[in-house]
């Protein structure tokens, strides 16, 4: 019975360090930013090549008076890099 557990504790580990965790990666996630009252845009961060610097984008904009409502608009969103990232 011994030996069956080391098996399982073994396993655990292997599983658990195998795992790679992407922490600055955001490219097609979903993001929705909210007031008190519900939702009020939902977009995705798009995948920017190396040296682009602009990316457009389409996005849900809530509709203030009934939050089920939206419309689809476009915008752009930009790469901006901070003194840490470099």
């Amino acid at each position: 019975m011994t030996y069956y557990n080391l098996i399982k504790i073994n396993l655990f580990f292997i599983l658990i360090f195998s795992l790679e965790a992407n922490s600055k990666t955001y490219e097609k996630k979903s993001f929705i930013c909210a007031d008190e009252v519900g939702q009020v845009i939902e977009f995705q961060v798009p995948d920017f090549e190396k040296n682009q610097v602009k990316n457009e984008l389409t996005f849900k904009l809530f509709n203030s008076s009934d939050r089920r409502l939206y419309n689809y608009e476009s915008g752009s969103m930009y790469k901006k890099s901070s003194t840490m990232n470099t």
